[in-house]
């Protein structure tokens, strides 16, 4: 049964542990230290998971892991190694140089555990073992089995290769689990001796070097926070400070700047160099490898992941306990580096594209390979401190990512078998009950139990929800009150969430609580995978049966600050549609493809439920309906999600599985990415060429062309608590009523196949059916006047329309779009505005289309430049007479928006001048046509961005009207004629 540990009171917690082991000291050990910047964390042992996902968890890695691993562990020699280096064994010595650190991870799990469970024969068990390793400690403090057997006078000869300080740090850090535990002191009293013969060899003044596998950094942070001995935190920053850098003749680099080529060619050489440029290539790599090859300040994500994840969290921990301001930057470059470009969906890393079980060149992950364990599990722990050092709810996005998916992924659900890599693509995998190199399954043993400490931080007068788990937590603010926090959940199946808060007293501070990004429309903080057409439905909160605004503060998190006093009660909604997911198209791999996520969870198909599909010729179309259902009974518990994929030109049907569960049933083929049938063909153009002509339109301009209007909340902190944006202004303003198309009776976004769009926005072209999100963004945050231009347009005309947008924000008239015809040099956009429409128009057939209309909005550089206004309308004529030369279309109806709002209103440069000369050169043109807009903005008050008054203040409903009013003018100028423009 488990040991409520936030529950019991010391005369009980005493007494189990007197029943468990034999020698109790009074311990030595200081309170634990608090961090001098970001937040506090909350230890694991405050956390008490129950039920639920990680309860059940927690259940099988406490009765199954952790006795298979130790059983495993005792069979392959671990522990008789150190009764050998105590000469109390005669038997050979077993296995390599990192040896030790499996046993000591693998026991730091079990003291995890233990501290949530009544468990008197595993403690004893444990005990039992640790006493044999502490044994064979030397009077210096010396505690390698390896060295103390073999190599004895070489314990320190070649730390790259060789894990001295790996296996010291995963020493430590068992030792420290087990104070935590029992309050002894014995066996952390020996990690101190082992730390201070290191730090008497090692630091500034001394020996100059690093090992090769970081790990000691971080637990040597550990170990001042429990022994206030500062020496192990400035050790632990001198490693760090010393990658990168060469002393005297013991660390030899070779410059990152002339780093070669890898593999190598080497053909060409004569034999006596191909040596050397192989000797060079390999280990200047390997340099990189350890993120050795040049000081962390100054490097990227490189080299082997685990041992980055590693190094990184370290450098973290010491921005929180010193003043480290170089390495907060470096951090920053390199969580971007990761996030933007080098992380699978399933939140793993590492692609082992050069050997090194590392992480390869941007945007290169091939689904074949890597994901290590035990990098999931680094990266979890790396995205932890961030979060810890940051106060930043992006931070937990990707840690919970990764932990849903890359690292759960890595154990069976039986808790009995382990998979080394992770990929995301695979002919049949098969888990191992046992790995030789036992890194994974050991550091899989000690990473189920600290969930709970992932869950909660405490800053000045806030606590933070970071994961959401059924289970209660007993949370120290800063000021010394306890809090309670119960969860009921069935996260992350479903997004119901209570949250009973009970203060010791009453008392005032703010829980913050972290909205899920994929709640938001968005799988991760960056560009690097993306949902299309996000079904972003209402988040819902409320605080004792009242709601409340659920907005966002810039930190990614609500703040519910108020008087808190004992049984509130909070209950927040989180939706989880299924939503498809678009990796970036520098991604090769993926291109085409399409993956699933519902809620966290990232989705895979398996063999096993998919009986006869070929993956590689599978198709999953773009419209196929996916269900979601959950199945208690298969695979512990899961929500499945249901559909109809083509295969062979026939519909299937389909199931995919959460991604961690694959291979705990038959083995078989697996693959998260997809090849998605499109419900148009491979441009827009394509989709609707034929014999009945379509009707093109023209909408060029500036950035209020591009699209600013705000859709939902993608960036809350922007954002005005959601006022004026397009989900809003469904609802609430005064435009309501006409919005209703914009969403079909099942509330998703409508998409007409009968207008397309085609939109080019960095470097990207975009093409389909007319929906929200064709702007300058990408996917679909924003809108722009096309939307309701096209609806209008759509339902005016029988024949099938093409609007063709061509846009860039900050380019004036009178410079950057200047047509030929003004003379001087031509404008750089005009060229590409040019450009892009014949691009578009290229995909038609020549005598099948009918360019019906020019629409332009743009004028705000021409305003902000003092020569450009007494120009404009010269130039505003001149484009008109230019664009109709250029397409032949003499009568092109043209059509001119008026300048928005945001500038001055009257004098010389003022919005009244600009728009005088934007009326008067319209008025200028043939069979054009000006349109009012300036009433249509609405006040910054009720808008999203409330300092954008040139963007509208990115009010939704006034983009909504701007294009409702230019579609309405475009019709009446087409109306009059008496027949609109020739077919070319």
């Amino acid at each position: 049964m488990r040991i409520m540990t936030t529950l019991i009171n010391n005369a009980r917690l005493t007494s189990i542990i007197c029943l468990f082991f034999i020698c109790i000291a009074s311990s030595n050990v200081s309170a634990d230290i608090p961090p001098i910047s970001g937040l506090r964390d909350v230890n694991h042992k405050s956390v008490e998971l129950r039920d639920g996902f990680w309860g059940v968890r927690q259940d099988t890695h406490h009765n199954v892991t952790v006795p298979h691993v130790l059983d495993c562990l005792e069979k392959t020699g671990h522990v008789t190694n150190f009764d050998k280096a105590a000469g109390k064994f005669d038997g050979p010595l077993r296995g390599h140089h990192a040896f030790d650190s499996d046993i000591h991870k693998a026991l730091e799990g079990a003291l995890y555990s233990l501290q949530h469970y009544d468990n008197k024969q595993l403690a004893g068990r444990v005990e039992r073992i640790i006493d044999r390793i502490i044994a064979a400690q030397q009077p210096d403090g010396f505690l390698i089995s390896y060295f103390l057997v073999k190599d004895q006078d070489k314990r320190w000869d070649n730390l790259r290769m060789e894990h001295q300080m790996y296996n010291a740090g995963h020493f430590f850090e068992m030792a420290i689990e087990h104070n935590h535990l029992t309050g002894d002191d014995k066996v952390l009293n020996a990690a101190q001796k082992f730390a201070d013969h290191i730090d008497g060899i090692f630091g500034p003044g001394k020996r100059y070097d690093v090992g090769g596998h970081q790990e000691i950094e971080l637990a040597l942070v550990k170990l001042y926070r429990v022994t206030g001995d500062r020496r192990y935190l400035e050790l632990s920053k001198f490693f760090l400070d010393e990658r990168g850098h060469v002393h005297g003749k013991e660390r030899k680099r070779f410059d990152p700047k002339t780093l070669p080529p890898y593999p190598p060619k080497v053909d060409h050489l004569p034999e006596s160099e191909r040596r050397r440029a192989l000797f060079v290539a390999r280990w200047s790599r390997r340099s990189g490898r350890m993120q050795d090859h040049k000081p962390l300040v100054e490097q990227g994500a490189t080299g082997h992941a685990v041992r980055a994840g590693y190094v990184y969290s370290a450098m973290a921990d010491i921005v929180r306990f010193m003043d480290a301001s170089d390495y907060d930057h470096a951090l920053d470059r390199i969580w971007e580096d990761v996030v933007y470009r080098k992380m699978y969906i399933t939140g793993s890393v590492g692609t082992a594209q050069y050997q090194d079980e590392g992480f390869g060149d941007p945007y290169l992950l091939p689904n074949k390979t890597y994901c290590e364990s035990c990098a999931g599990i680094a990266h979890v722990l790396w995205q932890y401190r961030m979060a810890l050092l940051k106060g930043e709810a992006k931070y937990a996005d990707v840690m919970e990512l990764a932990l849903y998916n890359g690292a759960i992924s890595g154990i069976s659900i039986e808790g009995d078998a382990f998979f080394y890599q992770n990929p995301l693509q695979s002919n049949g995998g098969k888990r191992s009950s046992w790995i030789g190199l036992a890194c994974c399954p050991t550091n899989l043993t000690r990473f189920a139990p600290q969930v709970g400490g992932f869950m909660y931080a405490v800053g000045k007068e806030n606590i933070y929800v970071n994961l959401y788990a059924a289970g209660t937590a007993s949370i120290k603010t800063e000021k010394g009150k306890t809090v309670k926090i119960d969860q009921e959940t069935d996260y992350p199946w479903d997004g119901n969430i209570k949250l009973t808060v009970t203060p010791d007293t009453s008392s005032e501070f703010a829980l913050y609580l972290r909205i899920p990004g994929w709640a938001q429309g968005r799988p991760v903080p960056s560009d690097l995978y993306r949902f299309e057409n996000a079904s972003i439905k209402p988040i819902t909160l409320k605080v004792n049966g009242k709601t409340v605004n659920a907005t966002t503060g810039s930190d990614g998190y609500v703040h519910l600050k108020r008087k808190w006093r004992k049984g509130e009660v909070v209950k927040l909604y989180l939706p989880m549609p299924v939503n498809r997911v678009y990796a970036h198209e520098k991604i090769e791999a993926d291109k085409g493809k399409v993956s699933l996520m519902r809620g966290p969870i990232v989705y895979c198909l398996e063999a096993v439920d998919n009986t006869g599909v070929d993956f590689p010729k599978l198709q999953l179309p773009r419209k196929s309906a996916l269900k979601a259902s959950h199945r208690p009974n298969l695979l512990k518990g899961v929500t499945v999600l249901q559909g109809q994929a083509i295969s062979d030109g026939k519909k299937v049907n389909v199931t995919a599985v959460p991604y961690y569960s694959w291979a705990n049933r038959k083995k078989g083929a697996m693959t998260v990415w997809v090849n998605e049938a499109a419900s148009v063909s491979k441009s827009s153009a394509e989709k609707i060429t034929g014999n009945t002509p379509i009707k093109v339109f023209i909408l060029a301009g500036q950035s209020n062309m591009e699209g600013q209007g705000v859709v939902s909340m993608d960036h809350p902190q922007h954002y005005n608590g959601g006022k004026g944006n397009l989900l809003w202004s469904m609802q609430h303003s005064a435009s309501a009523e006409k919005m209703k198309h914009l969403k079909n009776e099942k509330g998703q976004w409508v998409v007409r196949d009968d207008v397309q769009i085609s939109f080019k926005a960095r470097g990207k072209v975009r093409e389909g059916g007319l929906t929200i999100g064709y702007t300058g963004y990408g996917g679909s945050t924003h809108i722009g006047p096309e939307l309701q231009f096209g609806h209008v347009i759509g339902d005016y005309y029988e024949e099938p329309v093409l609007l063709i947008k061509t846009a860039w924000g900050g380019k004036s008239l009178y410079v950057d779009f200047r047509p030929p015809s003004s003379g001087g040099e031509v404008g750089p956009y005009y060229t590409k505005m040019i450009e892009e429409i014949y691009a578009a128009l290229g995909e038609l057939k020549y005598d099948n289309y009918e360019l019906a209309g020019f629409v332009w909005m743009q004028g705000w550089n021409d305003m902000c430049t003092k020569p450009a206004i007494p120009e404009y309308a010269d130039n505003l004529v001149n484009l008109a007479k230019d664009i109709r030369k250029e397409f032949n279309a003499p009568d092109l109806p043209f059509i001119v928006g008026e300048l928005g709002n945001g500038g001055p209103v009257k004098g010389p440069g003022s919005m009244a001048d600009f728009r005088k000369a934007q009326r008067d050169g319209t008025a200028r043109i043939k069979n054009a046509v000006f349109v009012e807009t300036a009433g249509f903005a609405r006040p910054k008050e009720m808008s999203p961005n409330t300092g954008h008054g040139h963007h509208w203040f990115g009010n939704a409903e006034s983009y909504f009207l701007i294009g409702d009013a230019l579609a309405k003018a475009t019709i009446e100028i087409i109306e009059k004629n008496d027949s609109g423009p020739a077919p070319k």
